[in-house]
């Protein structure tokens, strides 16, 4: 998906966004990352939603990879952040919701 080119929500913006967030677990993961003031970290994520560390590892890696998160390495632990674009999707729902389906290209600063 290219938000540079084309700012118009359209059926590709929505299929990719639908392929992002497919599993419950997923959305789960964002509700609590970007819902709470803590860090977190996979076994913390895995505990508080109840399911294996490796089940966690592989839908914050795709979160990642869809910039939705963002991993910092701090010893042996990955911390985990909302990222811009779990930010971006965010105000894209909101525009969405009050009518103004537009894309953002930049984060708001």
């Amino acid at each position: 998906m290219n938000q540079k080119t084309d700012k118009k929500l359209n059926h590709e913006h929505v299929v990719w966004l639908a392929e992002n967030l497919v599993t419950d677990i997923r959305v789960q993961i964002l509700r609590e990352v970007f819902s709470t003031k803590q860090i977190h970290t996979t076994g913390s994520l895995a505990e508080k939603l109840e399911v294996r560390d490796s089940v966690i590892s592989h839908h914050i890696n795709k979160l990642e990879q869809s910039s939705f998160l963002q991993l910092e390495k701090s010893g042996r632990y990955k911390l985990i952040f909302p990222a811009t674009g779990l930010i971006q999707l965010i105000d894209l729902l909101q525009n969405i919701l009050n009518g103004e389906p537009e894309c953002q290209t930049e984060p708001k600063t």
